[in-house]
């Protein structure tokens, strides 16, 4: 047990200290993927829409709508909110794209995106 706690702490102190530059490099070998912003996305892996959407927390809280797209990069996207009949629209670049997943993410807890207005 002693010996999984240290290569723990091992991982996390390797994690810290990698630049941000060698995430990329990983994610090219396919070791490392880390979620990128999804207005730097060009050609999703998945279909965007129907696809999950979480809060800065993890927390499910929709699904995509709709997708606009400028210069083939998404740039807004129409999210239809849990619990609710709402929908909004968030800027691609607050929003992390896991491709490995087909999972975005909101910069904003669900709260604050259900203040947001109704699109």
């Amino acid at each position: 047990m002693r010996g999984l706690a240290i290569n723990l702490r091992i991982m996390i102190l390797i994690a810290s200290v990698i630049p941000a530059g060698a995430w990329a490099e990983a994610a090219s070998t396919g070791s490392i993927v880390e979620p990128a912003p999804l207005s730097q996305v060009n050609e999703p892996s998945e279909p965007l829409s129907g696809a999950r959407v979480t809060d800065c927390d993890g927390k499910a809280i929709g699904a995509v709508q709709k997708v606009e797209f400028r210069d083939g990069m998404p740039d807004r996207l129409d999210i239809a909110l849990l619990g609710s009949e709402k929908t909004v629209t968030l800027d691609a670049s607050t929003i992390r794209y896991d491709a490995s997943t087909n999972v975005l993410t909101a910069s904003q807890s669900a709260g604050q995106l259900l203040a947001l207005p109704q699109t």
